[in-house]
């Protein structure tokens, strides 16, 4: 089926997602099941700028997964691969929170864990204690 399924971010705006990349997301994946045609999904809880790379990387995963995440490191170059995600994970911590946050909320655990490595590895020596409160 090609339907359009566009997530709807905090700011109403809207993220097109191919069908296919959203089974990952599981929050919402049974729901999709039982649906027929296009569809918004309404995600006020989530930022815009953090949602919109979620779809990214759902995209992405689909054409060329992810590595299996090998800790501990003190690099992320050793946990995350291909140079696609080593791209995609480079982000301030900030960024990484929130698109953990919204990983979570939509339960892609691969994602989630990969934000989790990298921003442990992004914050060795470093408080992180304010970013992470901000994720809650």
């Amino acid at each position: 089926m090609n339907r359009k399924i566009y997530l709807v971010s905090d700011e109403e705006r809207k993220i097109s997602i191919s069908d296919e990349a959203a089974q990952l997301c599981k929050a919402f994946s049974a729901y999709l099941s039982c649906i027929h045609g296009d569809v918004n999904i309404p995600l006020p809880e989530l930022q815009h700028d953090a949602l919109s790379k979620v779809a990214d990387f759902c995209e992405h995963f689909i054409k060329e997964p992810l590595n299996e995440i090998h800790k501990p490191s003190t690099q992320v170059s050793d946990i995350i691969q291909p140079q696609w995600y080593l791209e995609f994970f480079s982000l301030e911590i900030e960024e990484l929170c929130n698109i953990m946050k919204a990983a979570k909320f939509l339960e892609i655990s691969i994602l989630k864990e990969a934000c989790t490595a990298a921003a442990a590895i992004h914050g060795k020596g470093k408080s992180l204690t304010k970013a992470f409160r901000k994720m809650a």
